[in-house]
């Protein structure tokens, strides 16, 4: 069974169109990043919580193993 190709895909794209997708599809995945580390945060003791949310680099290797 073949599935529906997607909207964008069924006409070429100019460039603004595609400069405008990326930004979107970037945007949409760092609000969804986003909202897993609030997830995890909200998952852990509050003191945990506090110490992740202070060190930058608990933020930068979450980060970094969710878009794996």
């Amino acid at each position: 069974m073949m599935q529906a190709k997607p909207k964008y895909f069924e006409t070429a794209l100019s460039d603004a169109d595609r400069s405008r997708l990326y930004r979107q599809r970037k945007a949409d995945k760092a609000r969804h990043t986003a909202d897993l580390i609030a997830a995890l945060y909200a998952a852990v003791p509050p003191d945990v919580a506090e110490r992740l949310a202070a060190d930058e680099r608990y933020k930068d290797i979450i980060t970094e193993a969710l878009l794996r």
